[in-house]
């Protein structure tokens, strides 16, 4: 559940779509999501004011039947739209972060640390 207790999060590994945002007090789906390989009840993480929630992402591309490009990072999603959040030109797209291994919310702001490590 979100900490604002509006929104809640439910985790079906089995189901059509493994994870499914909820406005709560009004009981509709805002947006549903695929599981990707590894990735668990844990995957997602509510902003300190809940008007956010992200996860981290690894995919990977085979580019000339040879070379694999991967792209690492965050999506984070803006409350209710559950629309990727905008940069500074106003694009909705996630977060690059080359090596990323571990992040999470600072307790009293919507600002993230993490952790990068470069092969």
């Amino acid at each position: 559940m979100s900490p604002d207790e509006k929104y809640v999060m439910t985790y079906a590994p089995f189901g059509d779509k493994a994870y499914t945002v909820w406005n709560f007090e009004m009981v509709e789906i805002i947006r549903e999501f695929d599981a990707e390989a590894d990735e668990d009840e844990f995957t997602y993480k509510w902003s300190q004011d809940g008007k956010y929630i992200a996860k981290k992402f690894r995919t990977e591309t085979i580019v000339d039947d040879k070379v694999t490009k991967v792209k690492e990072g965050l999506s984070v999603y803006t409350l209710p739209s559950m629309q990727l959040l905008a940069n500074d030109e106003g694009q909705k797209k996630s977060i690059t972060i080359a090596g990323i291994t571990e992040w999470m919310w600072v307790p009293n702001k919507n600002f993230i640390v993490y952790s990068a490590f470069f092969p």
